[in-house]
């Protein structure tokens, strides 16, 4: 069994009025950007953060080469529990060839359905 999101799709649930402009995860000061959106999130979804995970937000998730991978690993999971909370966000697959994978693309059902992008 997995389960998976588009990271574009929880990037966007995050800060929706993201600028358009490109950004690098690579980058500490673009990394530092998403702090507040990412703390703000948390609170209307009754999520709580503990102290380790909102240091590394506010920290910009390190100074080190896998601080991007921190914020991705985190957005994901943000992502997911979004979808998981609201079933509503999400399609499920209907083809016998996708349910039997055991596998879901866990996307708000605006992108496309789990069937079509498994194929």
């Amino acid at each position: 069994m997995f389960a998976e999101t588009y990271p574009s799709d929880a990037y966007a649930q995050i800060w929706p009025d993201r600028p358009t402009s490109r950004w690098g995860k690579l980058r500490k000061a673009d990394r530092l950007k998403w702090r507040d959106h990412l703390l703000r999130f948390e609170g209307p979804r009754n999520l709580k953060f503990d102290a380790t995970i909102t240091t590394l937000i506010r920290r910009g998730f390190g100074n080190d080469d896998v601080g991007e991978v921190r914020l991705d690993a985190l957005v994901e999971l943000l992502g997911m529990l979004r979808v998981l909370r609201d079933p509503d966000l999400s399609k499920c697959a209907t083809s016998d060839h996708v349910r039997h994978t055991k596998g879901w693309i866990l996307v708000p059902e605006t992108r496309r359905s789990a069937e079509s992008s498994v194929r």
